[in-house]
């Protein structure tokens, strides 16, 4: 399997992750010596790697050969699933918030508390059942199942509103071109994109690069207010000098195809029995942090409180 770069070349994808594990690996090594008297080695470290719980078998095995590339030796690695962590980790966070069960925190849930994992990632949205066995181990009631719902859509879905208002051609030219204008866009995007609510009647307000009109201007011999009324947007998306205003409601419906995708798949599996002796609901994950979700999940399901 091979990785092609944003000009084309392309290298072997085991290759791309093993270098990308052995950066993280020794940055963290860089960073804890210099904290110390002394100095770690490599050897000295057992390196965990997560992975979506929803991955194939061939595709963990693949992660298992890239960190032979980082030269992490398999009696130094334990391979272990993004939920199951997450779960792990929590149980033992100090969250003052009682849940339903006998006024218990959610570090003290008794032996035998069943509850639902929902982990809401970049890429993949998975969901499954955990089953509290002890103070230091949990067993998985059902395998996790879900899909790739995770915020990358919401991602993918701005791009085609830019994309829309600018047309293909354009667009692919500014992201080639003009790519830390493209950064910079990206990054305020995750920003907003983390803040925005459901019913808030605040427009989103947003950098349009003066890079990316010029182009438009340029191989179109129009103005933004043309490519606005081409677009469908005109009336709603406002753009002025390198601004550009979003109504809340239009900026939320970029959220619409992820989840709805996670909401109807979510409500599948409370109809099978394994779900139905769970009343609490874990989300996980960063793009659990998104309210637009976190409101989708409450409304949808609303036999367990917030």
């Amino acid at each position: 399997m091979t990785i092609e770069d944003e000009f084309g070349r392309s290298l072997l994808a085991a290759d791309v992750f093993g270098i990308s594990i052995k950066f993280l690996v020794d940055d963290m090594l860089n960073a804890v010596n210099k904290g110390i008297h002394g100095l770690f080695k490599p050897s000295e470290i057992h390196v965990v790697i997560t992975v979506p719980a929803i991955w194939s078998d061939a595709a963990k095995q693949f992660m298992r050969e890239a960190t032979k590339k980082a030269e992490i030796t398999k009696e130094r690695l334990t391979m272990a699933l993004e939920s199951e962590v997450a779960s792990l980790y929590c149980r033992h966070l100090h969250i003052h918030k009682p849940c339903e069960l006998s006024n218990a925190c959610m570090d003290k849930l008794p032996i035998g508390t069943k509850y639902i994992v929902l982990d809401a990632g970049g890429g993949t949205i998975d969901v499954t059942v955990h089953e509290i066995k002890s103070e230091h181990t949990l067993r998985e009631v059902r395998p996790a199942s879900g899909g790739d719902w995770g915020c990358i859509m919401v991602d993918k879905e701005f791009e085609n509103l830019v994309e829309r208002i600018v047309g293909e051609k354009v667009f692919e030219k500014f992201k080639q071109e003009e790519k830390e204008d493209w950064l910079d866009m990206q990054r305020e995007f995750e920003l907003k994109k983390r803040e925005t609510k459901v019913n808030s009647a605040d427009k989103i307000r947003m950098r349009f690069p003066l890079s990316l009109t010029k182009l438009y201007e340029k191989h179109s011999e129009k103005d933004s207010c043309t490519s606005l009324a081409s677009s469908g947007y005109a009336g709603k998306i406002n753009l002025k000098n390198d601004k550009m205003t979003i109504p809340n409601t239009v900026f939320v419906e970029l959220f619409d195809k992820s989840v709805t995708k996670t909401i109807s798949h979510l409500k599948s599996l409370l109809a099978e029995d394994s779900f139905k002796e769970a009343r609490i609901l874990l989300m996980v994950g960063g793009y659990s942090e998104s309210l637009v979700l976190q409101h989708a999940v409450i409304e949808a399901l609303p036999k367990f409180k917030s």
